[in-house]
């Protein structure tokens, strides 16, 4: 998903400032992997380790996506800052969730569109000049 991608390799060096596109290729990534995934560092206080680095991956792989299906596709300017805003609004949504510590049952049911109408799923929308995220 690194190796080879511009578009990755640029995201990666902005958000992992000691491992460059060069040094990628030395990089075990299981081990990589492996310590991240089960890091227990805090990052500015209250963002685990383990969050901030899925959260880039799924960027580095969302952004990367986009720029090879869609010819007009820009990489924002300030990629951390984005991802950053992204994991604090996250953390912000689930840690009320996770006070809360109710159990509510509902019935999740769907609806088939009326004749002639088409129902869309909207999962997320991104405000990548702002840096902010809503679902």
């Amino acid at each position: 998903m690194i190796r080879g991608c511009d578009t990755s390799l640029k995201i990666w060096e902005d958000l992992f400032n000691g491992v460059t596109g060069a040094g990628l290729s030395r990089v075990d990534w299981c081990d990589l992997m492996f310590q991240n995934l089960s890091s227990n560092t805090l990052i500015m206080g209250n963002i685990s380790g383990y969050l901030f680095f899925v959260v880039n991956l799924w960027f580095i792989w969302k952004w990367r996506s986009k720029g090879l299906f869609d010819l007009n596709f820009k990489l924002p300017l300030c990629t951390c800052k984005i991802i950053m805003n992204f994991v604090i609004d996250w953390l912000n949504a689930n840690t009320d969730i996770e006070k809360k510590n109710e159990m509510k049952n509902r019935l999740i049911t769907w609806t088939p569109p009326l004749h002639g109408w088409i129902k869309l799923n909207v999962d997320e929308s991104l405000n990548p000049d702002l840096g902010t995220i809503s679902a």
